[in-house]
Order: structure tokens, then sequence, then C-alpha cells
């Protein structure tokens, strides 16, 4: 009957054909190209600003109010925040069912409601959807031997020309010199002159109006009125703030510019980037470029290139350094995926050649890429982005897809040599017939396999695989569809109807090791002890792979550390530390940093670029909660491309670190800690990290203290930090309400007068009168400061000194900063971990140490997302998992009608493991997220092969029991063969390319090669076992 149609509409078919190569191109170069998928969580993070106020402030009157409310908003799972100086964050994850929009419609709403109660100084908070994807895909520099606002004046027009570029979302700047007019307040002159600085905050801050007063008609026309009290010249702004009249003595004006210094200045002057290059020195201004989820990468990219060379021909005495390019990744993916697909094309024809026939082998050739085509045409019709999970989901059904093309044309050449005189269309009809209901099946068992991971891997790590399951089921219907509909139509074209020129020229010597494998089998099922000592061995060989990963003989690590032409290191100094003296100290870690790595790794560096107040992180997450701070700096040293290289980023990253520790941090005892950053999942942070938490900060502080031996002394773990530290003291000053009054000292005074002294290094934040907004493109404030050289304690306001209107002052501790999840103040523990030592074996030491000491009542343990992440992604691919063998039970029950055959199917799956660990293990590979896929590829590739030999098995009837699993072995070896060499030649280039996706690839290829062994041995040593002789 499919016959029938199949030549009745012949002419449709081929116009089909010739459609899926036309529709390919056009959806191939139109679907967009990126690294990873987009993924889009409900998870957003709310800053908050609120200058001057310490951690505790910040906690008590901003973070605990915001956290009250947020948590009344349906669906939310969990709320972390930090409350550092001037800063608070919190970060809101909902349920992955909540809509996103409106989870940040439910976020702003409360915002808008508790706003009122916050600090008078607070600024708004803003809310901010957090995603893996909202990190730079492209980052460059611009240096010169210029001041860097030389360097910002000449790349301003560039910027501007990226932020045309479509899909851009964001251009971000760092050392963007912004600017602000700065008061600096003679602290002599206004004693002399007896100012009160409340008198200056409140002049400045309320004589600067621009307010539209509505039309009014004049003579008949209507005019618009606007009401302004400043102008919006620079200079003659700068002339009118100088002349202000602040007070009058004695009919004489004291203007502002008698009491205090006012200019421009560059806002941004606290932060310095700068780049070493041959030794040499150059100041930097750097760029990153980041786009809206979806976009095309590769194409945005391709602008942004251009507009940097158009630049560049204008701006000849700058220099560029492109510092990250998520293009190369993509071309490296893109590359992957040619080159498997060019690959297994000529394996299957050069296959087919050797042991099918010559002509044969170019037209199945060319009905495999149909099968690619028409999936990219339904990827392309959904919306989805071509990316590595797509890549490596088309890799991954190659064994499928190639072995229903193989067995179909091997059962229709079949066809041919079992029946003399056969017509194609005879052969083909009868071959479908007895066969199309095998590989149908497997092929849904397949999809059935995989979707269940669509819906119960949750998270993260759920939304960055959804297409793998999407991109496999679209394959193998795919495959299916074409190996039954389009390559009978085109194998028409070929086949002769001459059985014995259908014949590969290697077919005779392959039947001599089929003949040799079913010998070796027959002897192995001589008698039932045989077989069943055969089957015995194989259950032993599964729980020794047990075994090994359980004693982590086999590492278990949830994303593996892959190459990086980029290593970064964060330095953190003592809180409070000055610009001045960071600069200082990281410029010397930056010179022996240098010389150790010119010294052991000649050649390697192409540069080092040096932030200073900021830390590095790859974390969304991480980047949007971590403030700016004199304190901190990181380098970022580019390496030279892998292929030029060596050794991995990953190892020499390691060996800088292991330097770091013995040589530079002695050195340099003030450096509070110097690490590496691990390119991690989605936290950022070390790849060690837990919390504990409870209401009592002192308790968990002690809990902490007493198991960190223990936690330090496991090995393959260093660069150990704890959030629980402490800053240079606080002061508190106990103001008495009653000698205020008597002496006529304003309390606002007080606080104006402290929050706005500059007697060191350090510079205060100041106090903000007014905000320009009219002026030019940029908001610029107007900034209070006073200077004062002498010691804090004696100043005094008029004639009173501080100390004579305080009853009491107390030097008291103050936390760097104060966290919190789910409304309990929480502790951190962090540290850094060999690449050589497995996260897991790590947990298992730390779950020891917490259970051998005992949490006191109230306090509780976790760890940070990434490890979290791990465990319940593990969780939930073992319970999809069992879904899958579920529903292929089902099925298999529907094909054979018999729960014998289905149950050796499935239980047999499970032999899969011995293999797999195997090959991981041979190439020091961990098990990690992606090679645990296993479980799903390498079940379906079983229960294929293991359907079509009981197929073949049951139709010969008329043998007896030995002689059927005999035959039935010289018959399956054929095209298990073929498909297994076909598979393998194609994962080939994944296992040695790619990094992320490789350890799958190996663990894959190691199966396909025990796959044959079990077939044409296990299966039939188990059938002998508990089938009755015939």
């Amino acid at each position: 009957m499919l016959v029938e149609i199949i030549k009745k509409k012949l002419t449709f078919f081929w116009l089909l054909i010739y459609l899926g190569f036309i529709v390919w191109i056009a959806s191939f170069l139109s679907i967009p190209k990126e690294e990873n998928p987009a993924v889009e969580l409900p998870m957003f993070v709310v800053n908050t600003i609120n200058y001057g106020g310490s951690p505790e402030t910040i906690e008590k009157q901003i973070t605990n109010k915001l956290e009250d409310e947020i948590k009344s908003i349906s669906w939310i799972k969990k709320i972390e925040s930090v409350s550092n100086f001037n800063f608070s964050t919190v970060i809101a994850t909902f349920n992955d069912d909540k809509d996103i929009a409106e989870a940040k419609w439910d976020l702003k709403d409360v915002i808008d409601e508790i706003g009122w109660a916050f600090p008078a100084n607070t600024a708004r908070s803003v809310v901010k959807q957090i995603s893996p994807n909202d990190t730079p895909i492209y980052s460059f520099w611009v240096s010169a031997n210029a001041t860097s606002k030389t360097i910002y004046d000449s790349a301003e027009s560039l910027e501007d020309s990226l932020k045309s570029v479509e899909w851009v979302s964001e251009i971000i700047v760092t050392w963007e010199p912004t600017e602000k007019i700065s008061v600096y307040l003679d602290y002599e002159k206004i004693n002399q002159f007896w100012v009160n600085i409340s008198q200056v905050y409140n002049i400045l801050g309320n004589i600067f109006i621009n307010q539209p007063v509505d039309k009014k008609d004049i003579w008949g026309s209507l005019y618009s009125y606007e009401i302004i009290t400043f102008s919006k010249d620079k200079e003659t702004l700068l002339e009118q703030i100088k002349n202000t009249d602040i007070v009058n003595i004695e009919s004489q004006s004291i203007k502002l510019r008698d009491i205090a210094e006012v200019y421009f200045e560059e806002k941004s002057e606290r932060q310095k980037s700068y780049i070493m290059s041959d030794s040499e020195i150059y100041n930097t201004v750097s760029f990153d470029v980041k786009v809206t989820p979806g976009a095309d990468i590769e194409k945005i990219i391709q602008s942004v290139q251009g507009s940097i060379e158009e630049w560049k021909t204008w701006n000849t005495s700058m220099k560029v350094f492109e510092t990250y390019s998520k293009s190369k990744d993509i071309d490296n993916m893109y590359g992957t995926f040619v080159s498997n697909f060019r690959q297994t094309g000529l394996t299957i024809m050069i296959i087919l050649f050797l042991f099918i026939w010559v002509r044969t082998s170019l037209w199945v050739t060319i009905a495999f890429p149909l099968v690619y085509f028409i999936t990219f045409i339904l990827l392309s019709f959904l919306g989805y982005s071509f990316n590595s999970v797509v890549s490596f989901s088309l890799v991954l059904t190659l064994w499928i897809m190639v072995d229903n093309l193989i067995v179909i044309t091997e059962w229709i050449v079949w066809e041919f040599n079992a029946h003399k005189d056969i017509k194609f269309w005879e052969a083909a009809s009868n071959a479908l017939k007895k066969y199309m209901w095998s590989i149908i099946p497997g092929t849904l068992i397949t999809v059935f396999m995989f979707l269940p991971i669509l819906f119960m891997v949750t998270g993260t790590v759920g939304a960055f695989i959804w297409p793998l399951s999407i991109t496999i089921a679209f394959t193998l219907i795919t495959s299916l569809v074409v190996s039954i509909f389009m390559l009978p139509i085109i194998l028409s074209k070929v086949l002769p109807e001459n059985v014995d020129k259908a014949e590969g020229i290697l077919t005779k010597p392959l039947e001599k090791i089929w003949v040799k494998i079913s010998k070796f089998t027959k002897k192995l099922i001589k008698n039932k002890k045989r077989a069943f000592a055969t089957i015995t061995i194989f259950w032993l060989a599964l729980f020794a792979s047990f075994y090994l990963v359980g004693s982590w003989v086999v590492k278990n690590d949830f994303m593996p550390q892959t190459d990086r032409n980029n290593i970064f290191l964060n330095i953190k100094y003592p809180l409070g530390y000055s610009l001045n003296k960071n600069s200082q100290a990281t410029n010397n870690i930056l010179t022996d940093v240098n010389e150790y790595l010119d010294e052991k790794y000649p050649n390697y560096v192409e540069y080092i670029y040096i932030n200073i107040w900021n830390l590095y992180s790859s974390s969304a997450i991480w980047s949007a909660s971590n403030p700016t701070a004199d304190s901190q700096a990181y380098l970022n040293i580019k390496l030279i491309d892998w292929d030029d290289r060596n050794i991995s980023s990953v190892l020499i990253a390691e060996d800088l670190q292991t330097y770091i520790n013995a040589q530079i941090k002695p050195k340099y005892p003030f450096v509070k800690d110097l690490y590496n950053v691990v390119i991690g999942w989605m936290a950022g942070g070390k790849e060690i990290w837990f919390f504990i938490t409870w209401d009592n900060i002192d308790e968990i502080s002690d809990y902490l203290d007493s198991i960190r031996p223990e936690i330090e002394s496991i090995e393959g773990i260093y660069n150990f930090y704890s959030n629980y530290e402490f800053t240079n003291w606080k002061i508190s000053y106990v103001v008495d309400s009653n000698k205020i009054s008597r002496n006529n000292v304003p309390l606002g005074s007080i606080i104006q007068l402290f929050s706005s002294i500059e007697n060191s290094a350090y510079v205060p934040n100041g106090l903000t009168l007014h905000n320009f907004t009219e002026l030019w493109d940029d908001t610029i404030p107007l900034k209070l400061y006073t200077k004062y050289d002498g010691n804090v304690e004696d100043i005094k306001i008029w004639d009173q000194f501080v100390s004579t209107i305080t009853s009491s002052r107390a030097l008291e501790a103050e936390l760097k900063n104060i966290q919190h999840i789910d409304g309990q103040m929480q502790l951190s523990f962090e540290a850094d971990k060999k690449a050589s030592v497995a996260l897991g074996s790590v947990t298992a030491e730390i779950n020891k140490i917490i259970a051998a000491n005992p949490l006191p009542d109230g306090l509780t343990f976790r760890y940070n997302s990434n490890i979290e992440d791990s465990a319940a992604s593990w969780a939930d691919l073992w319970a999809a998992m069992w879904v899958g063998l579920i529903l292929m039970f089902i099925i298999l029950v529907l094909k054979f009608n018999s729960f014998k055959y289905s149950i050796i199917v499935v239980t047999s799956t499970f032999l899969s493991f011995i293999w797999v660990v195997l090959a991981l293990m041979l190439m020091s590979m961990p098990l990690s997220f992606p090679a645990q896929l296993w479980l799903f590829g390498v079940i379906w590739v079983w229960v294929n092969n293991a359907i079509l030999f009981i197929d073949w098995y049951l139709g010969k009837v008329w043998f007896t029991l030995k002689q059927s699993l005999i035959e039935t072995i010289q018959s399956r070896f054929l095209p298990i063969f073929l498909t297994s060499s076909t598979t393998i030649a194609g994962l080939v280039t994944l296992a040695l390319k790619d990094e992320l996706w490789g350890g799958l690839a190996i663990a894959f290829i190691g199966w396909l090669i025990l796959n044959v062994f079990m077939i044409l041995v296990y299966i039939p040593a188990l059938l002998y076992v508990v089938e009755k002789q015939k």
C-alpha cells in the first residue's frame, strides 16, 4: 500500500526532495547563530543606592523592607540579599512557571509601595532581569599613550556608532569620563566667616530651578513660559555658582568663591584601567557589547567589527585590542558541526561503497543530508537559533539517522540477493512490509526517551538544554520519513535489477569476520552454564563500573572546565584601601605575575589588562550584585589562541595560582585575597561554595570556625575565603540633644559636615546638592565636599568642638557586608578546586564533616546554586530516565506483545554503563552533565539494535534455538557494523575538538564499540538461557 502511494506520486516526492535542498539553503543562511541557547529565567535583581549608609543601616532601612514586601508575591521561590556600604542588592527567584513579564511588574509594584519608607536620600530602586546570556558578546579596549579622557573623547563617536547597530541592547564603557561640578569648602574659612554647612547645602540645593509654567496669551498668541535660575552654558554656570551669596556680614556679601573652590572634574577619576603589552603600559577605555537574547550574534559582531575598522581609519594613533569575541566560539562550534557533517557523509559513501555497492553509496549519501535539511527548516520556522546544543543534538542523532538509512538500504539489497529476477519496487515493498515496524518503534522509543527531559529537568539547566529534546525529536522523525518515503525513491534510480551487482567489494571479506564472531558466540552458548557465566561477567563488570564512579576513580563534575584564551585574577585589599594604594600594589603584583609568565610560558601572553575598582565575574548574578570599590582590582591575562600553545589555560591558571600562594601572598601580606576566577555556570565565585544560615551571626561564625580547619584539610582545595569580614571599626558618637540645643548647633550641620569631609586619600561620597539634567547629554551632579587636614576628633562647628556636644562615643565592630537567604542571615565559605579533583568527592568530604559536627539548633547548611543545580539536574535526569524507560517498556510490549522480550531489552540497557565509564577513565575525563546524557543516547542505540536482532531471531522459526541465534548474528552483523562505524567517524571530531560535549562523544564512541560485542554476544547468551529449546 505504502509503495503504491509512493509510485503514484513519484513526481511529487521528487519535487519535495528538490525543494528540501533549496529551502534548506535559505533556512541555514537565515537562522540566527549563537554560542548557547537564549535562556530566560524568572530571576531578578533589585539594586538600591543610599550613599553614606553602612551595611547595618542598609540592611535595616532598605533590605529588610524589600524582603518583607517581595516575599508576599505569589510563586516566589527564593530571596537572597547583600547589604553593602551604600548599596542594597536583593535577588528574587520565582518558580520556573512564573510568567517573566508578570514577575517583573509584581516586583515593581511592591517597590513602588515600599519606596516611601526608605531614607530620604535613597535613589529609586532599579529592577533588572538576570539571564545567563546577559554577558558581553564582544569586548575590546581602545588604548593610546594619552589620558583616558583623551582616549574616550576620540572613541565617543565609535560608541555612538555601535549603539546604532541593530539588536545591540547595551554598550558598557569602563572609564567613561563623565563630569561633575565639585564644591570644596575650606574648613578654616567657613569657621572664620561663621558659615554653617547647612546654609551652603540649603542655598545650593534649592536655587537651581528650570520649571515650565504652561502657555500664556500675549496679544492673541500663545507663548510657552519657563522659569530658569541658571545658565545652560558650562563656563557661565560655573561662574554663577562661584558668585552665589552665602551670608552677609556687616553688609558685606560672602560668596561661595570666598569659602570654597568650585570647578568641573571627572566623575570617574576613581576608576582606572590600563594595559601592558610588550612591557609598555597604555591607558585604556574598554567597551563591552551586549545584545538582545535570540539575536544573530555572528552578524552583529561582523557589524561591530566593521564599525571599529571604519573608526580606526580616522583615528590612527589609537590601538584597538580585541579581548573577547563569541564569534570565535561560534566558528569553532559551526566548524565542528560542518566537520562532522562532511566526515559522516564521506564515511557513509565509503562504507556503503566497500560493503554494499558503489552507486548505492553515492545516492544514500545524498539522502543523509536531506534529514538535516528538513530539520533546519523546522527549527528556523519555530524561531530557534543554531547553537551548541542544537549542533550537539544533530551530531547525537547521527547513529539512528544513519541506522535507518543503512538498514532500509541493506534490507532492499537483501531482498535482491534473496530473490532472483525481482523488480525494485517489489523488493522495496517486501522490505518495508517486513521491517518498517521494526525501525518505527526504535525511533519512537528514542523520541520518548528524550521528551521527559523537556518537562522534567528544571531551572537553568533545563532551560539550557530545552532545544536538545526538540531537535532530536525533529531529526529522528524526519529521518524516519526520509528513510521510508524518500530513500526508496532515490534508490529506485540506482539499484540494479540484477542480483549479482548489488554487492560491495569488501562484503566477502567481512563475511569471514561475522562467521568468526558467530563461531565465538557459538562456543559461549555451547550450554546454558557457559551462557549464564557470560551473562554474569557482564553484570559483574557493571557493578565494577558503579564502584569506579562511587570511589571517584572516575571524576564527577557538573560542567568540566574548558580552555579559554583569558585568565582572570581578582585582587581584594582591606576595606577603605585608597585608590592610590590600590594602583601601586596592583602594579607591583602585575610586575611579578608578568615576570613569572614570561619565564615559565614565554610568548604565551599577548597582553595583560588591569582594572582598578572592579572584580571580574562571568556570572550575571554575581556581577549584578557586586558593587565597585577602591579596595579591589582584577587582571585579565590574554593568552594566545589554543591552536598556538600546547598547554591548556586551565593548567596555566592552576600553576599561576600555586606561584601566587607560594610567592606573592607572603610578599604582600596586606592582600586579603588573590585568586584565579573559574568560569562558572551561573552563580559565579569559586567552585566550592557553601552557606550556613541562622538569625544569630555570632552562632554561625562560631560553628564555621569549628569546622574550618577540617574543611581546609580536604585534599585538592585551596584559596579559602569567608564573607565574615569586618571593616577598620566604626566610631559611634552619641550626641547630647540638650548640648546642641544650648549651643545653637544645628544637628543637620553635624551630619552634613561629617559626610562631606575629605581628610585622607579616601575620597568620600560627598553631598549631592543638585543634578543638572538639562545640560548636554549626561546628568551632571553638583557635589559638596569639605577640605579638612586635621584629626576628625578636633572638628568644630563655629566655636563648638564635636567633643563638647557628645555625651559618649564607642568603637564598634562593623561587618563589611550582611547577607540573607529567605530572610535569615548567612555566612559563606568559598574555596578553589584543582581541575584534577572531582567536585563530587569534595562535597562528599564536606558532607561527612557536617555530619560529624552536627549543626546546632536553628542553623542550616546549603551549597551555592552551582552545586545545587548540579545535584538537582542529576536527580531530574535520573527521574526523566526512569519515565523514559517506562515509556520504552510500553512501546516494546506493544511491539513484541511479550513481557519477556521487553524485559530483556530494558534490563540490558543498564550494561551500557560499563564501557562508558571505562572510556572516560582511560581519557581522564569527568562524568560531567554532558557525559551523563549518555543515559539517553546509548539506550536508544541499544534498543534499536535489540529490536532488530530479536525481530530477526523470531523470524527463524524453522531453526533450532542455537541455529536461530547464530543465523541472526550473521545477518545482523553487517548493519550493526556499518552504522557503528559511520557514527564513530562522525563523533571523532566532536570528541577531539569540543571540550564541553567531548566527554559525551567519547562515552558514546566507547559504548558503540561495546555495542557490537553486546548485541552479538550478550543478547544471544541471554536468549539461550531464557528461551526454551526448539
